[in-house]
């Protein structure tokens, strides 16, 4: 990683403006960047321009040179290299590498980052033709990890869009994804002056949120929020929340009706869940949509892969020899043409080579009987069943566990016998203790876990158990239960977490989430747990000394977040 000290951190004054000639192809610009070619938004290349280049002073090696073509309005706030310059030290696999930021000789600002491997996403998906649940999915989940590293550091994106992402050679596994382009629509854009003049056509205003329309617009994390969400309705329905539209006007007037068409009435394997929580990030008040993007996209893939897991069906490969080829099946009007996979289906080709071996009208004709023998049946098969259904259906009732609604409440707070006194908790968590343990005592008995949340070496979520191992004796009410050590400088959050009965999806994924080989199946398990259960019902008070949590129910699971360092 290689920081350009460029002397000052000016960019022009408000008046002054920057005569800019894009750099021709094939030419040497600065005595150092080969533009090999022009990955410019045509859009946006009066605003800033990028290009793929040969960086000859460091072994001509391949990377993207970024630049800013014009002087923005000074405004209290990071500026575009300091963003660059924080983007740097930010280890995460779906951020697109920064290399190295700085001023160009005629003062435009510069940022140089790696060559991602791969094909625009926009490239990859056509107007009225949508993802499988399970792709959507994933690109959702890398989006939102990415981003939020960059939120964790106090950074926006404010201009996701599927051209601004970029997928891995294979397409169809969506295995790696690179978010490009931080800091053209924030900080430099601050005033929103580029997204008041955006053409009819641009991809910019499909999904932006709705405040970027607006001139000194507040940008926050509800922006990125919205504009994943839009990503992910595209994803999944094939369509745009609000496509048809003329331009960001009416994109706004139809926003704040909340005239976004339901999800699940263009996807039938759509939950009513997934609908609810896709929309909540659609919501035109920013106060009104989650705040967290890690969690919203959590909580969307969660609830659209519980249908992914109750939905799977086994599949045995044809060989291509023994295939017919099967035509397209026209599609409903107003709806995308479906394209049958012939190797997928190559039973059906098999059906239709095989003879007839009953006349359709002897077909017909059992129909008919059965249909008659069965009206005539119903009320003859309700009068001998009445009895054992209502029989049946009071067991049923007898037998089914009420909903636990019984009070809790936690306890807990941090120790430490280099501090001088008590400390509050928020004290503690931010203060450079070597020493510090987690106590916790709950009012009812039940398991206690403390569970220690970092970032691996690759940048992706890591856990460790630093209360009682897993499968222990139940902990008896008012007893009071220590940790290990626990890490104040590389764990980025604690999971406090009651239960009152044993939950097989916590304590099976537990295990193998902690262990020294951990394994990412249990490790993304663990996490949808955590994060659907999340303060659910919980009521949170500092007491100074101790954190005081009340709850309703048989889990209270609590994130204490340590504030970056």
């Amino acid at each position: 990683m290689l920081l350009d000290e460029a002397p000052g951190e000016a960019m022009g004054s408000e008046n002054v403006e920057i005569i800019f000639r894009p750099p021709i192809v094939g030419r040497i610009l600065s005595e150092r960047f080969l533009i090999e070619e022009d990955l410019s938004d045509p859009v946006l290349a009066g605003y800033y321009s990028s290009h793929r280049v040969k960086d000859l002073k460091l072994f001509c090696r391949d990377a993207v040179l970024n630049i800013v073509n014009f002087t923005p309005v000074f405004e209290p706030g990071p500026s575009f290299r300091q963003v660059c310059q924080a983007l740097a030290l930010v280890s995460q696999p779906n951020l697109a590498k920064m290399i190295e930021t700085g001023v160009l000789f005629d003062g435009r600002p510069y940022s140089l980052t790696e060559l991602s491997a791969g094909d625009r996403l926009d490239n990859l998906i056509r107007e009225g033709h949508r993802l499988e649940l399970e792709l959507a999915a994933r690109v959702i989940e890398q989006v939102a990890e990415g981003v939020s590293a960059a939120h964790r550091k106090g950074l926006l994106h404010c201009d996701l869009r599927p051209s601004n992402l970029v997928v891995s050679d294979e397409p169809r596994q969506f295995g790696s994804l690179k978010i490009l382009h931080f800091g053209v629509a924030w900080p430099i854009d601050v005033r929103g002056d580029r997204f008041v003049h955006l053409p009819v056509d641009s991809e910019c205003f499909l999904y932006a949120a709705p405040e970027a329309f607006v001139r000194l617009g507040h940008r926050s994390t509800a922006s990125d929020v919205y504009s994943l969400a839009a990503i992910a309705y595209r994803l999944i329905t094939g369509r745009l929340p609000y496509d048809d539209c003329s331009g960001p006007t009416e994109i706004l007037e139809r926003a704040s009706r909340g005239e976004c068409l339901s999800p699940t009435k263009l996807r039938t394997d759509l939950t009513s869940e997934s609908q609810d929580i896709l929309l909540s990030g659609l919501s035109f008040e920013p106060a009104w949509r989650p705040q967290n993007i890690e969690d919203f996209a959590y909580r969307l893939v969660s609830s659209m892969r519980s249908v992914l897991t109750v939905s799977k069906i086994q599949i045995h490969p044809v060989p291509a020899e023994q295939v017919e080829t099967i035509p397209v099946i026209e599609a409903e009007e107003g709806l995308p043409e479906l394209v049958v996979p012939a190797k997928a289906h190559a039973f059906v080709g098999a059906q239709r080579r095989m003879p007839a071996i009953i006349s359709d009208p002897a077909v017909a004709w059992v129909l008919i009987f059965l249909l008659l023998g069965g009206a005539f049946s119903i009320p003859l098969g309700e009068s001998l069943l009445k009895g054992e259904k209502a029989e049946a259906a009071v067991e049923t009732v007898l037998d089914s566990a009420t909903e636990d609604r019984s009070k809790r409440q936690l306890r807990f707070w941090i120790e430490s016998r280099s501090a001088d006194g008590p400390i509050s908790v928020s004290e503690a968590i931010s203060s450079p203790l070597t020493d510090a343990q987690i106590s916790l005592v709950s009012d009812s008995a039940g398991e206690l876990y403390v569970i220690g949340e970092s970032n691996d070496a690759a940048g992706r979520i890591a856990y460790r158990l630093l209360s009682q191992p897993a499968g222990n004796e139940t902990i008896p009410a008012g007893k009071a239960v220590r940790t290990a050590p626990i890490d104040l400088i590389n764990d980025r959050a604690f999971w406090i977490v009651w239960t009152g009965k044993k939950f097989q999806d916590l304590d099976a994924n537990l295990v193998n989430a902690v262990a020294e080989k951990p394994i990412e199946g249990s490790i993304r398990a663990l996490r949808h747990f955590l994060e659907r259960n999340r303060n659910l019902r919980l009521e949170i008070s500092d007491h100074g000394s101790e954190m005081v949590l009340n709850g309703i129910g048989d889990r209270l699971v609590y994130r204490l977040a340590v504030p970056e360092k």
